[in-house]
């Protein structure tokens, strides 16, 4: 039988009281992300008019089509706007998110003992005092000096306040702690305009780079790359301020190519963290990659983790951030994670591509993807750059790269500050590595999206407030499972409206929650094998539910869903199987009007098997591996308390037909005060194909149910068929069941 959805939403209404809205608004929210608090009539921001270009993927990886060749399985994806009041959750196929800005001027403040970089310069590590003038460093000791005639030694009249490296000069350091790193902290601001870069670590490493300073204003390059075959491994780069970063320059600690054909692996790449404590803007890229190699045998590098980190103050990206893995002869290398997040309180604007995905392995195995994640405290979030996280491509006959998750959030900050809108345009890529060829490979699992807006809300009540969560301009949304010989299951999507775990309701008052609107087709279905029927019993990918709702618990809520992109959640095709894979079920829930114009589709696969094709004229028929049967179907429900549903897409919940046994119908539902259907509705069994077979059956029908609260609110325009699948042996299950409920 076909499985039926788990209604996960509360259905109960509690009486509540009216409550007053604060308004909190700093001056950086106000320029980007509308900071919406306190106004009832303030009208939340809307999309432009460009045209859907963008996609979300988070499905398996195609996998062999020899036996034993498997396709990855999808992710989920999940979408969730906590306790808002008056808000809107959008999946529109228009728009583009604004993230865009300009770099803040800032003069630097070198303080009383500035060291001016003019041409090439080295600064090393010294046991005594140099000549007078020359900047050195101590080992063990993270002050830069420049000697004076002093004969102290080091002195601290010496130490310098402040750095400026000016167009054209490069400044190496050398390595002053612990023979591995350069690390040095500064009172005032250091300002590039050339290069910093360092000396050369033991082993196969740069060395590792590391500034503390008062502010940071870059238009320059810092850099510690893999640079040969003999040092290809980069250094790490820390630059942290106690205030402000400023940067347009490139940040490279990303691992060497290796481009000999008998060269070795890629460099590894190293970590990068840019952590200030006021505010941080980038419009440069910034490079923890791993190397490619592209000698026999040879492994692509390791990407490593980067971090963009604000305190007390706005977050502000531009700059392509990179820390995929490398491409090898042999193994892809694996990616690092990339972070993005506002700690404390400000918003936060990503422009910039972020790619956190695996290398490919040209003769091995794929390597795995890496995490994605923008988070902001107290502030907005908007972003357009593309997200990738996918695994890398494997050879025929091994395994391709996991993907990375993509977890986007906004969060309240201290001091009870709450976040503002979230905007998400631009690809998102959380594919598993393909694994495809005629060998038995192994396809990479998919990534999780997970974006939450207003997440932590449970500790401040009454405060909810106006808030969008939108992502603009998408053309289809995909959760697919990979084929292969053995195929894999698609995964399921939630977009959903929720109060916090734990909520006084008397908080609460005659207000509604948030509108949700999809205008984007979603794709949660399974695949289908790939192989060559030979009669073997393989099973399609399971298809994953499709979930879009608002759980409220506000008397008297009338917000609403609006659904105009196609959904379909079927389950793979099977070959000769006796046991099956199950649909995902769909339901679309709120507390007031749910409207539908776009095709939904639950229906099971086929069996598209012909191995008991010559049975039929059988006198003595024998079913091969017991029996062909197609897949059952999953549900359609429509859910409303206090509003109407009006739909007009046509519903599909048949059973998958086979050679021997059809598959099961799922029911399909709709409750509300008033129902107007005007569609086609099919909840049929599906049919055996090969008669007169005695173990022919045809799969039952489900029933369609439309129910009216409200007297003569039942409208219905649209053919509706549930019929049983024609088979020798005939189903139980009365055909053509249709309750119509008007008034109860």
């Amino acid at each position: 039988m076909h499985k039926r959805l788990l209604n996960t939403f509360s259905t109960t209404i509690f009486s509540v009281f009216v409550m007053l809205f604060i308004t909190a608004c700093s001056d950086d929210d106000e320029a980007s992300v509308a900071q919406i608090l306190g106004s009832s009539n303030v009208v939340l921001p809307t999309a432009g008019s460009e045209a859907a270009a963008f996609t979300i993927n988070t499905s398996g990886g195609n996998g062999g089509t020899a036996a034993g060749g498997t396709g990855g399985a999808a992710m989920p994806v999940s979408i969730d706007l906590i306790n808002p009041i008056d808000g809107r959750l959008e999946i529109l196929d228009n728009g583009l998110a604004d993230a865009s800005f300009t770099l803040s001027t800032l003069t630097a403040d070198f303080g009383s003992n500035v060291l001016t970089i003019s041409a090439d310069t080295t600064i090393t590590v010294e046991a005594s005092k140099p000549a007078v003038d020359t900047a050195y460093m101590v080992n063990g000791d993270k002050k830069l000096y420049v000697a004076t005639d002093s004969t102290t030694f080091p002195d601290t009249a010496e130490i310098v306040t402040g750095l400026d490296v000016e167009t054209g000069a490069t400044l190496t350091l050398a390595l002053n702690i612990g023979g591995t790193d350069a690390e040095l902290q500064f009172s005032n601001d250091v300002r590039n305009s050339g290069v910093i870069t360092t000396a050369e670590g033991a082993g196969t490493s740069i060395g590792d780079l590391n500034l503390w300073m008062h502010n940071y204003l870059g238009t320059g390059n810092v850099t510690t790359a893999g640079n040969s075959s003999t040092k290809p491994d980069a250094g790490t780069i820390t630059l942290k301020t106690d205030d402000t970063l400023i940067n347009s320059g490139i940040i490279d600690a990303s691992g060497f190519d290796d481009a000999a054909a008998g060269g070795g692996n890629g460099g590894d790449g190293n970590t990068v963290v840019l952590n200030v404590s006021g505010f941080l803007e980038n419009t440069g890229q910034v490079n923890a990659s791993g190397g490619d190699a592209a000698g026999v045998n040879s492994d692509g590098g390791a990407g490593a983790n980067v971090t963009l980190a604000s305190n007390y103050g706005h977050l502000h990206n531009e700059g392509d951030v990179l820390s995929s893995g490398g491409d090898g002869d042999r193994l892809g290398g694996s990616a690092g994670a990339i972070t993005l997040k506002v700690n404390v309180v400000g918003e936060l604007l990503n422009a910039g591509a972020l790619d956190s995905s695996g290398g490919i392995g040209l003769q091995n195995n794929g390597g795995a993807g890496n995490a994605v994640i923008l988070s902001s405290s107290g502030g907005g979030l908007i972003s357009s750059g593309a997200l990738t996280t996918s695994g890398g491509g494997s050879a025929d006959g091994f395994t391709g790269g996991n993907a990375g998750n993509i977890n986007i959030s906004t969060l309240w900050g201290d001091f009870e500050t709450p976040p503002g809108n979230m905007i998400v345009s631009g690809n998102l890529l959380l594919q598993g590595g393909a694994a495809s060829g005629a060998s038995a490979g192994t396809g990479g699992t998919g990534g999780t999206l997970t974006l939450t807006a207003n997440d932590g809300a449970a500790d401040f009540e009454s405060t909810q407030y106006k808030q969008l969560l939108g992502l603009w301009g998408y053309s289809a949304i995909t959760l697919a499972g990979g084929t292969g010989a053995t195929p894999a299951a698609g995964s399921n999507f939630f977009a959903t409206v929720s109060p916090p775990g734990a909520v006084n309701v008397e908080t609460w008052a005659n207000n509604s929650m948030a509108d949700i609107v999809n205008e984007v087709s979603i794709n949660t279905a399974g695949a289908s094998s790939t192989a060559a029927d030979t009669g073997a019993s393989v099973r399609g990918g399971a298809g994953g539910d499709i979930v879009i709702g608002i759980d409220s618990l506000i008397l008297g809520d009338d917000s609403s869903l609006d659904n105009s992109g196609a959904l379909t959640t079927m389950s793979g095709n099977n070959q000769n199987s006796a046991t099956t894979r199950a649909s995902g079920d769909v339901m679309l829930m709120a507390p007031g009007n749910v409207m539908n114009s776009a095709a939904i589709d639950t229906s099971g696969g086929n069996d598209t098997s012909t191995a008991n094709a010559n049975l039929a004229s059988s006198t003595t028929p024998v079913v091969k591996n017991g029996a062909a049967s197609g897949n059952d179907a999953g549900s359609i429900e429509f859910l409303s308390s206090t509003g109407s549903i009006t739909n007009t897409g046509a519903l599909a919940s048949n059973g998958g037909s086979a050679e021997v046994v059809g598959g099961d119908a799922g029911f399909i539902s709709m409750s509300a005060m008033m129902v107007d259907n005007s569609a086609n509705v099919s909840a049929n069994g599906g049919a055996s194909t090969v008669l007169p077979l005695t173990e022919s059956k045809g799969g039952a029908a489900d029933v369609i149910i439309f129910r009216a609260k409200t007297q003569g609110g039942l409208v219905n325009t649209g053919t509706l068929t549930n019929e049983n699948g024609a088979g020798t042996i005939v189903s139980t299950n009365n055909g053509d069941r249709q309750r119509m409920i008007d008034g109860f």
